[in-house]
């Protein structure tokens, strides 16, 4: 006997009908098992951090970087037991006094004096004058592991400044390996720490403009900052297989922002637009796990396997960022394939609370893309030889482009420790030139 049309059971997530894809069969289980959903993520990135904060990142040495030759002589040091050294220099100089002035003197004396009290430097050296006279060098090497000098060097740049307080007519200033390494290093981290707390608020911001609700824009960075802070940990566990490199985390923040917002508008939208249409908040939930569930999984292992590419670079700061996009990516969807639907499923049509006036729009009719959709689809041959060029164009640069580190000369020489290096440089120009950092 046939069943009436309006007896048939609703096509939900938790019906007789199964899903046809992974992604939507693993929403089923987390909409169905809310409780174990949440709390288990939430226990996974707990977890994570404090196996990151006991364990440690293992960060990568000097010996790690380079390739060829280059590399493999470097290791061949580093096996062989020579002894390293973190060299530091101090440079005394005058317009108008000599090196064998008394005051000149007095002033190379008491910086020695100055860096041998901070406890943290040996081999201290003064004989070196330069042609004209007009300046000295004061070297030494910084005690301990050359690895960890950066971490210990501070005492030692606040005894030469203090020198160099008591001496405004002269210039006593401090330069080398290690001034220059926590030059470069305060320049590099100081950009991408204030790149990464921006993109925090702006990417709130831009969340309040595509979901108009308070609510529905937190949610992505939530998912977004607990796989950050989930990958860290991976991080510290892979980290001994794969030395980390110092700006990794900086790129997995912004990546994990990235393809965790991003996976979970996939969601969201495509859930309100279901419900918009008419559908059971169950049904909504099927349907995005369906469709927007499959396309975060197709697009995460395709991000996945385009960074694996930079493994076959053999280079240890390729090979880190790419093991950190990986996890990054790798974790953020998870979450949006599990904790994502359960949370979507607790909350139903509360989602959309804390709606502001003027942006919220729970249906959106396409505008300018839907425009642009139906030029592509008018013309499919044309648009796709149009994008293909465009395409090629932005990559025309790309051919000229020569890789390489080329060290000192390609950073900023607003620092105290690089204009002093330059004023070495000048005056000694047979001076020891700093390693590429």
């Amino acid at each position: 006997m046939l069943r009436p049309p309006d007896s048939r059971p609703d096509e939900t997530l938790t019906s007789h009908r199964r899903p046809r894809n992974l992604a939507a069969a693993v929403a089923r289980f987390s909409a169905r098992h809310r409780a174990t959903a949440i709390i288990g993520w939430l226990l996974f990135v707990v977890a994570a951090t404090a196996l990151s904060a006991v364990i440690g990142t293992v960060g990568a040495e000097d010996s790690d970087y380079g390739n060829g030759e280059s590399k493999r002589a470097e290791q061949i040091i580093d096996a062989a037991g020579f002894p390293e050294r973190a060299g530091e220099m101090v440079i005394v100089q005058s317009s108008t006094l000599t090196a064998d002035s008394a005051e000149f003197q007095n002033v190379v004396r008491e910086t020695a004096s100055a860096v041998e009290a901070t406890g943290q430097v040996e081999n201290i050296n003064t004989d070196a004058v330069s042609e004209d006279g007009h300046s000295a060098l004061v070297t030494f090497d910084m005690k301990g592991d050359p690895e960890t000098a950066v971490d210990r060097v501070d005492p030692v740049l606040d005894a030469v400044a203090g020198v160099q307080g008591k001496h405004s007519d002269l210039v006593v200033a401090q330069t080398g390996e290690v001034s220059i390494d926590k030059a470069i290093e305060s320049q590099v981290s100081g950009a991408l720490g204030t790149l990464s707390m921006l993109s925090l608020p702006v990417t709130l911001g831009i969340l309040l403009v595509a979901f108009g609700a308070l609510l529905a824009a937190v949610i992505p960075l939530g998912l977004a900052i607990t796989a950050f802070l989930a990958s860290l940990g991976l991080l510290a566990a892979s980290s001994r297989f794969f030395p980390a490199d110092d700006t990794v985390t900086h790129l997995m923040l912004l990546m994990g922002l990235a393809v965790g917002v991003d996976y979970c508008i996939f969601y969201i939208r495509r859930e309100r637009e279901e419900r918009a249409n008419g559908a059971s908040p169950e049904q909504a939930l099927a349907t995005a796990a369906a469709t927007s569930g499959r396309s975060i999984l197709i697009s995460a292992f395709t991000v996945i396997i385009a960074m694996a590419g930079m493994f076959l670079t053999q280079d240890v700061t390729f090979i880190s960022l790419a093991v950190g996009t990986i996890l990054v990516v790798a974790v953020a969807a998870l979450g949006s394939l599990t904790v994502l639907p359960a949370v979507l499923s607790k909350l139903g049509d509360k989602v959309d609370l804390g709606r502001i006036p003027g942006l919220y729009q729970r249906k959106s009719n396409g505008g300018f893309w839907r425009f642009v959709l139906r030029v592509v689809l008018r013309r499919p041959g044309v648009s796709a030889a149009l994008a293909a060029a465009a395409l090629v164009a932005l990559a025309l640069p790309a051919l000229g482009m020569r890789p390489a580190s080329d060290g000192i000369e390609g950073v900023k020489h607003d620092e105290a420790a690089i204009q002093t290096y330059d004023r070495v440089q000048a005056a000694f120009p047979a001076a020891p030139t700093p390693p590429p950092s």
